[in-house]
Order: structure tokens, then sequence, then C-alpha cells
């Protein structure tokens, strides 16, 4: 082996202990299902206004009128070696697929939007929505550190979605504007490594373990979201079927979210709450009205 064939052998190594081949692998399989997909992006972070650096971003984009509805994903990857991540699970931290879909990370519109959506049984039955019989609630590197990769890695993706959605916010800067863009942003974790579950059998009382391709997480540990984080943690060799049933999913989702767009944007321009008023009702979690709703009902009560 020559000096330069050595050296570049050992240049893919550390690339691989990188994660960066990893990052690769991932856009291109979104690319594969037709997502509009691109590496390497920054969004200036919500509380330092410093760039953060997204691994993944993968949308799909409807364009109405002069707006534009869109869903991304924002993923984050990472390569564990020898050292597996243990996401703990609890069938008390189960939430209802209303809220899952309410409660997301979404700009502007989105908000009411999503919210309206929240009890659709079309959209509660899309698997981006589901909630299982054991979700997350945190986790831990196996054999790792205090500085735990998992904990930081949640903390990373979740501010990175929420400093998206003010980015997508930023364009807003009168009422014409309000209906510039709909954006929803769901987050994703890819690792390259073996993911497992660890829950407590209360029928056997003690601790289980099982290796798992997907996990979701219902994760409230954010420093940027205060709701519900909902996001699936991923192994990279289950990649591919999963995003296979996202790329029809989400289109079913874009026209979803098409329709429910005019309604509002009807309601607010009429002033009537009226082609909106069957969507109302419903839980939704512990979430109050977003502000367009709420505005529109109150030009309705007041007429004016």
């Amino acid at each position: 082996m020559s000096e330069n064939e050595n050296i570049q052998n050992k240049i893919l190594d550390w690339l691989s202990k990188e994660g960066y081949p990893l990052e690769f692998r991932v856009a291109n399989i979104f690319r594969k299902f037709k997502f509009n997909t691109s590496q390497g992006n920054y969004v200036n972070d919500f509380k330092t206004n410093n760039p953060r650096e997204i691994d993944v971003i993968a949308q799909h984009t409807t364009r109405v009128e002069n707006s534009f509805l869109r869903i991304s994903y924002l993923v984050e990857c990472k390569w564990t070696g020898n050292k597996p991540w243990v996401i703990f699970t609890d069938e008390k931290s189960r939430i209802a697929p209303s809220a899952c879909i309410a409660q997301c990370i979404t700009s502007n519109v989105a908000v009411s939007i999503l919210w309206l959506l929240a009890n659709d049984k079309d959209v509660q039955k899309l698997s981006i929505f589901q909630t299982p019989q054991r979700p997350g609630f945190n986790g831990r590197q196996a054999f790792g550190s205090q500085n735990d990769l998992v904990f930081s890695t949640l903390q990373s993706i979740i501010s990175a979605s929420y400093s998206e959605k003010k980015f997508y916010e930023s364009f807003v800067k009168s009422t014409e504007d309000v209906f510039s863009n709909a954006v929803l942003i769901i987050p994703i974790v890819v690792i390259d490594g073996k993911l497992y579950e660890t829950f407590y059998n209360d029928k056997k009382e003690k601790i289980e373990i099982k290796e798992r391709n997907q996990i979701r997480l219902h994760w409230r540990g954010s420093e940027a979201w205060h709701l519900h984080s909902t996001l699936d943690i991923i192994t990279i060799d289950s990649l591919p079927d999963y995003v296979s049933k996202l790329s029809v999913e989400t289109k079913v989702l874009l026209e979803k979210m098409v329709s429910t767009f005019f309604l509002v944007k009807k309601c607010l321009n009429e002033k009537t709450i009226e082609p909106i008023k069957s969507l109302i009702g419903g839980a939704r979690g512990a979430l109050g009205l977003p502000p367009i709703l709420n505005k529109i009902i109150e030009f309705n009560k007041n007429g004016t």
C-alpha cells in the first residue's frame, strides 16, 4: 500500500467515526424517495443567534397562490460505534394522536392548520402521529460518560427545529404576511449503531431490555419547546422502509394542510368561524387556542 493510499484509508476511517458517511447515506435515502434534500444547512440559534448546523433537511413543498406550505424533516445523524443507545420507555408516556398533531413544531398559520387537523381521523391514522404502546421519554448512551450523547442530541435537534420555526416566522413583517408560509417541522435522529429500549415490566417486577430499529419519543426535556417534542430515533438499516412510508404520508398530509389553509384564510378574510366550526371541538392536550383562530373567534363574537 502506498503512502497516499494509507493516508486516504486513515481519512476514511476518521470520517466514518465522525459520522460524515452516515449523513451522505441518510440524504441519499431521502433523495431516492423524491424528497428535496440538502446537507450542511445552518440556521441561527433561537437563543444565541449563532449559526447551528443541521445534518440533513428533507422537504416536500406545495405552492398555493403567493404562499407555500411545507413539511420539513430535520435529521441529526450520529455514529454510535460500540456504545448502543438505550431509550427509557413507559406506557404512561403515551399521548393521544390529537395532542401529537396539535403540539408539533410549526410556523405561522401552520399552528392553526395542525390544531384544526388534530381531530381529523385520516390524519390521526398517519404513522407520523401515532403513539406506540411504550413511547420513549428519555435515554442514555450505554458505557458513555456524564456528557451523555443521547441527551445532547435530543436537545440539539429540538433546538434546531425551533430555530428553524423562528426563521420562517421572521418573514412575517405585517398582517398581510401571515399567510406567506405554513411549515411543519418534524425532527428525526438516525443512528449508525445498536438501539435498545428498556422498561419496567410490572407483571414480572423487573427491568427488561429489547433491541429495536425504531423508537418514538414524546420528550419534555427541551429548552426550546415546552410542549411534547415527538421525534423518532431510527437505525440506518431501517431508514429506507421508514422513509418509504413517510413519502406517501407526507403527500397525504400536505393535501390536508392545503385545504385547511384555505379554510383558515377564508375565515380570517370574512371574519367568521363558520367554515371551521365543525373542526374546533375535541381535546388537544395542554394547548390553548392558536392566536389566528382566537382572533377569528373574537371577530365572530364582536362582529367587527
